[in-house]
């Protein structure tokens, strides 16, 4: 790329390029960014015409994606003023802690949205670094951390304005008091939770604060709420196509048949989860430790304590993490 003496007249030439490699139109960039399309073909034709302010309103349009980092080492090359310079390593951070993430290098990724919020980003990028680091908290087991990065999201986010963000929020933090046991602090945060997914949440969302809802039953021994809750979800989630996650409640419906005993039920989950064992959205390891569990439950030697067993394998053998550059921009 050739680069103009003004930097901004140079980040205009990398915003324009990062427009074109997403297929949107100069209307598409304006309405995102929340400045008007003649602004946007302003600095355009004329690149030398880019302010500063509206420069980091559209970078922040913007969704992240792997592809970017070129695009954001091209405006490096060109010494661009100081607040673009942080605004662009902030995003430059949150790539490669993606890639962390895909790489399940997890504590690298903590490292690098550690590194973000040292620079100060917008409120609204600070409320989505912290959501991804309770998350990475989370899969690390430092649950208590993961609470406290939750708390400070809740700080930068407004639920009339950023809905699906506080669902996000809302839903991790059920998770994780899920997850140490803490049901009585979690059923309080149900309802809202599960209204807040059902006016803006996706079929996953919904169907995973279901999921959620069942823990807590179980959690209270709450036992046949549970599994009513429970089943219909497996078999939601098998026909939206959400297998990872349907295979997550089949080992959750599978602990609470074998603690009671109910083996005919059992051999009927298995029958259903059969299918995935070959099902190409599912790794390798998670497709054997599906036919581990259908295998026992045919020869009567599932236990309880294999299900808690398989289950964490078959987790690892996935992520729940969201990437960074996967939020909403």
């Amino acid at each position: 790329m050739t680069f103009e003496k003004d930097p901004l007249a140079a980040v205009a030439q990398v915003l324009k390029k990062m427009r074109l490699a997403r297929e949107w139109s100069p209307d598409d960039v304006a309405r995102r960014a929340g400045v008007s399309p003649e602004a946007i073909l302003a600095y355009e034709s004329a690149p030398a015409s880019l302010s500063e302010a509206t420069a980091l309103q559209v970078f922040e349009s913007f969704p992240l994606h792997p592809e970017d980092r070129t695009s954001f080492q091209d405006a490096f090359l060109i010494t661009p003023p100081h607040d673009l310079i942080t605004h662009l390593q902030s995003r430059l951070y949150e790539l490669e802690a993606a890639v962390c993430i895909d790489e399940q290098s997890l504590s690298e990724a903590l490292d690098k949205l550690d590194f973000i919020l040292l620079l100060h980003p917008s409120p609204d990028r600070t409320a989505r670094i912290h959501l991804s680091r309770a998350a990475v908290l989370g899969e690390l087991g430092r649950d208590r951390r993961a609470l406290d990065a939750l708390i400070k999201a809740e700080t930068y986010l407004d639920p009339d304005r950023e809905p699906h963000l506080w669902l996000r929020m809302r839903m991790e933090q059920l998770y994780v008091l899920c997850q140490t046991g803490r049901y009585r602090e979690a059923e309080p945060l149900l309802a809202e939770t599960q209204k807040l997914a059902n006016q803006a949440g996706h079929d996953r969302e919904r169907l995973q604060i279901r999921r959620l809802a069942g823990w807590v039953a179980n959690g209270l021994v709450r036992t046949e709420e549970a599994l009513r809750i429970l089943q219909p979800v497996c078999a939601e989630m098998i026909a939206a196509g959400l297998v990872f996650e349907a295979g997550c409640v089949a080992f959750d419906l599978a602990g609470l048949l074998a603690a009671r005993g109910d083996t005919a039920e059992l051999a009927e989950l298995a029958q259903q989860m059969k299918p995935l064992t070959e099902h190409k959205k599912l790794s390798h390891d998670a497709r054997t430790t599906l036919k581990v569990f259908c295998f026992a439950v045919r020869r009567g030697t599932f236990t309880v304590e294999m299900g808690i067993q398989l289950s964490g394998e078959f987790r690892k053998a996935g992520s729940r993490l969201p990437r960074p550059y996967e939020l909403p921009a």
